[in-house]
């Protein structure tokens, strides 16, 4: 299948969702493969048609979102970004104007940001997160996550969380270019 525009959300029961071809998203789409296993990937880029008015939602289960390309463009960024697996992959550039959310479908899934964890991003690809985020936030709001900081660079307001219980370990600077706001 080559590329595609899509206005509608793109749901499976437990089963992958795989485009090898661009996706632009005309509305807010949400790709959610189900609770339990089952992939949602991106071979290609994800765009949208207007500066800051679509949103991107990823419910992968026990799966993993993988993002082999660009999300959204400099001039045509997405508004919300939204991505909950228990894996997580970013291949391109990430642009957004909204809020991105990255987190885990489990609440005890461990989280490393430039270090070990299950739901894991590498310096690379954090360093793919392309200043214009109104925040980022890793971490559910019910998380109860060992997660593991390295040294990282937010260049916009961060939230990194385990609110209900877990832990959070610093062996790296965390620097705030945003005014100097990231929060753990």
């Amino acid at each position: 299948v080559g590329d595609v525009s899509l206005a509608v959300d793109v749901a499976t029961t437990n089963s992958s969702i795989t485009f090898t071809g661009g996706v632009t998203l005309t509305e807010n789409v949400l790709f959610n493969s189900g609770s339990g296993a089952g992939n949602v990937t991106f071979n290609s880029y994800v765009s949208g048609t207007t500066n800051n008015t679509e949103s991107l939602t990823i419910t992968a289960g026990t799966g993993s979102a993988t993002f082999a390309s660009t999300v959204g463009a400099s001039l045509t960024r997405l508004s919300d970004i939204s991505i909950t697996a228990n894996g997580i992959s970013l291949g391109g550039n990430i642009f957004g104007a909204g809020a991105l959310t990255m987190q885990p479908t489990t609440a005890t899934t461990s989280i490393g940001i430039n270090a070990a964890g299950t739901f894991s991003l590498s310096a690379a690809e954090m360093n793919r997160l392309q200043n214009g985020f109104s925040s980022i936030t890793i971490g559910r709001s019910n998380g109860q996550h060992a997660i593991s900081v390295g040294a990282v660079t937010f260049r916009d307001p961060a939230t990194i969380r385990t609110p209900t219980a877990g832990s959070i370990s610093v062996d790296g600077q965390i620097t705030g270019l945003e005014i100097g706001r990231a929060h753990v």
